[in-house]
């Protein structure tokens, strides 16, 4: 192998000095590329008029290794959506789509270090823009801005928005029927509100300063009077736990249970919630709409017993907490589940007159084309009220959107991002654009169960709802009042079963814990201990628990603390005295005493059998109530033969359920009197037949001679 020549010595010795050199001053930072910053919306105006500024926030997060020495942000925006279709398609641009017009911001002297974000804004007017400058058409018009280097050279982020762009007054609205369901998972256990060290339990924190149901209700009660009417749909299980909370309540902490006085800062806040929630219901503006007490998905229930306890308790919390009696007039089935079968059995309750259902129960028509609720047009199904038939009277209501309902769902699970709130809002125009001078038409708007705004997006929503020019909000009642007409829709026969849905031994078991906590009902404890324990039932059939194993294990556990608390109950019950009694004679008293230690007067069986014929027992069945304490039972005995007898003491409910049992002894000393009437006769006849023998002996002559 040859030495290399002297110009290849020369070339590696100068990469040998560049490696060194790069060795001490380090590797200079590479540009940033497409993908390397990220915008966030911060704020934006719902809609724009021609004069008012675009006053959207951004937040620009950078996160590439090197430091964002100033930047440029390009705003472009397309042509409108023409359908609902088309306004799907534009919440993501392409960047080589073709803009109607554009306009740039210059940042020079804003750096955003590596993994640093800065918060800008877009304060120049819409009309900047020229394509928007020049129209008079209303629509929804995608918006794209696009963060690019200093020199404006590489596209390194983009975001796109919906701008609801009015140039001219709005002279017919679109009629929404906003309904506000507020939900959440149940936190009060049969122990109390569990709760880690550094969180509070669920319901702690939604009524907290700054929780989510407390700014539902403060963002409801600052509404601007008349302008927004809604119905409001409160859980009743929730609206009881915030009650529960605002008189103080056990908090369990690491297993440890300390009690929170109703001075303390949460109870105030649950106090200062409640009476919004009091204030909102009282206006006109507001309807209450009825939810089952625990959000069940009525076509799984059961029997129509489980669909009629969750409604009485619905009603009943509804009057405790907030005074209020509106009746299952008007119900809303959870995510509008209903079917043929689950409908006509409500009808029979007198319930549901008016609802709300979701397409997916709905059977298609034929042809959709042909279904009109107004001369003005055909086939938009959504926007008219529904008319619901059965065998024993129709209901009426509306069907809910498809489209605005799965856009709210992704705000649900975004509830602090402001862009998936203004796609719904832009949502609710497109409905509007689509027939901008059509005659009366009318939306349903539902809040999903689980969305849980933080205040600002709360007073948002309320804000816009009542304000937005291309929207007029009315009452379900008003909503169904406003001239439209209704479609005949059919409901099917059986709602499909649902994928998330526990199995049958889940409900088995809840119902079982149900049937427990009825029976120990008949025995007629204090009121609210039984109301607690059927309403805890009530609970775990809830399909807020439906999902994941950890869950459904979570809402079984409700039905299982009630049925142990029952047996708990049970416990204290039980039979006292001897368990050898002996009878001295013929009759006698069982000296047995009911022993109650539960703390109040329950009603009771208590049974005495045996299956000898010998022994018979006053009074073998006792029906009556039992004070605290021990109670002689007023029992006799009566053998009719020595020996000892078996006899099974069973306490039962009222209903027959099993309380407790036990066997005691009877022994009986006292002779048979058929047995004493023999011997005595046999013992007689000996005693005559000898004496007989010595008197005829006696009497006899002597026939010895003398000697």
């Amino acid at each position: 192998m040859s030495w290399p020549p002297r110009g290849a010595r020369r070339a590696c010795r100068a990469l040998l000095a560049a490696v060194l050199i790069v060795a001490v001053i380090g590797v200079p930072a590479r540009a940033q590329t497409t993908g390397d910053v990220d915008l966030y919306l911060v704020e934006q105006p719902v809609w724009h008029e021609p004069d008012d500024p675009f006053g959207i926030r951004l937040r620009v997060t950078n996160r590439s290794s090197a430091t964002l020495e100033g930047f440029r942000l390009l705003v472009r925006v397309f042509d409108r959506a023409r359908s609902r279709s088309q306004f799907e398609e534009n919440f993501e641009i392409d960047a080589a789509r073709f803009e109607a017009s554009s306009h740039s911001v210059e940042f020079p002297d804003t750096d955003v270090p590596a993994g640093a974000s800065e918060i800008v804004e877009l304060s120049s007017p819409v009309s900047d823009l020229g394509s928007l400058a020049t129209t008079t058409t209303a629509g929804i018009y995608p918006l794209t801005v696009t963060v690019t280097d200093a020199g404006g050279f590489t596209r390194l982020g983009d975001l796109t928005t919906q701008l609801i762009y009015l140039p001219t007054d709005v002279e017919r609205p679109l009629h929404i029927v906003p309904v506000w369901q507020l939900v959440d998972l149940p936190s009060r256990t049969r122990r109390g509100y569990e709760a880690d060290d550094d969180r509070g339990s669920a319901a702690e924190d939604a009524v907290r300063e700054g929780g989510w149901a407390r700014g539902v209700a403060d963002a409801l009660t600052s509404a601007p009077g008349e302008r927004l009417r809604l119905g409001f749909a409160p859980l009743p299980r929730l609206v009881e736990e915030i009650a529960d909370l605002s008189d103080g309540y056990q908090r369990v902490v690491d297993g440890s249970s300390e009690a929170v006085p109703p001075a303390a800062p949460v109870p105030r806040s649950a106090r200062a919630t409640l009476e919004a929630f009091r204030a909102v219901v009282a206006r006109r503006a507001v309807q209450p709409v009825a939810l089952p007490y625990s959000l069940p998905d009525l076509p799984s229930l059961a029997e129509l017993e489980q669909t009629t306890a969750q409604l009485n308790a619905t009603q009943a919390v509804f009057g405790e907490a907030l005074g209020i009696s509106p009746g299952n007039r008007w119900l809303f089935p959870p995510a509008g589940r209903l079917d043929a079968s689950t409908l006509e059995s409500l009808r029979l309750s007198d319930a549901a007159a008016r609802t709300f259902v979701s397409p997916g129960v709905i059977e298609t028509p034929a042809f959709e084309g042909a279904v009109s609720c107004h001369e003005d047009f055909v086939g938009i199904t959504h926007t008219c009220p529904v008319v619901l038939s059965t065998p024993s009277g129709g209901a009426r209501g509306y069907l809910l959107d498809e489209g605005l309902q799965t856009r709210f769902d992704a705000v649900a699970q975004a509830p602090r991002d402001r862009l998936a709130l203004q796609r719904l809002f832009a949502e609710t125009a497109m409905i509007w654009a689509e027939l901008p001078g059509t005659a009366e038409r009318v939306v349903t708007l539902s809040a999903p169960p689980l969305w849980h705004p933080p205040p600002w997006i709360a007073r948002l929503f309320v804000r816009t709802l009542a304000r937005a020019p291309w929207l007029r909000s009315v009452t379900p009642r008003q909503g169904l009042h406003l001239g439209i007409g209704a479609v005949e829709r059919e409901l099917v026969p059986q709602a499909p079963p649902l994928r998330s849905a526990p199995d049958a031994d889940f409900v088995e078991a809840v119902e079982a814990a149900g049937d427990v906590v009825e029976s120990f009902a008949r025995m007629n404890p204090p009121l609210p201990m039984i109301q607690r324990l059927r309403r805890d039932v009530l609970t775990a059939q809830s399909r807020l628990w439906w999902g994941n194993d950890e869950s459904v294990e979570r809402g079984a556990a409700f039905a299982q603390d009630a049925r142990a608390e029952v047996e708990d109950e049970l416990a204290k019950i039980t039979i006292g005295g001897r368990q050898d009694i002996t009878l001295t004679s013929r009759t006698g008293d069982i000296p047995l005493d009911l022993v109650n230690d539960a703390g109040y007067p329950v009603s009771l069986e208590v049974t005495l059998e045996t299956s000898d014929r010998d022994l018979r027992v006053s009074d073998p069945l006792i029906r009556r109530s039992f004070d605290p304490g021990a109670s002689p039972l007023p029992l006799r005995a009566t053998a009719r033969s020595s020996g000892i007898f078996p006899v099974g003491v069973t306490v039962r409910s009222p209903d027959g359920f099993t309380v407790y049992q036990t066997t005691i002894r009877i022994r009986s000393t006292e002779f048979n009197e058929i047995a004493l009437a023999v011997t005595l006769g046999a013992l007689g006849f000996l005693v005559l037949f000898y004496a007989g023998r010595r008197i005829r002996r006696r009497g006899a002559p002597d026939d010895t001679d003398p000697a």
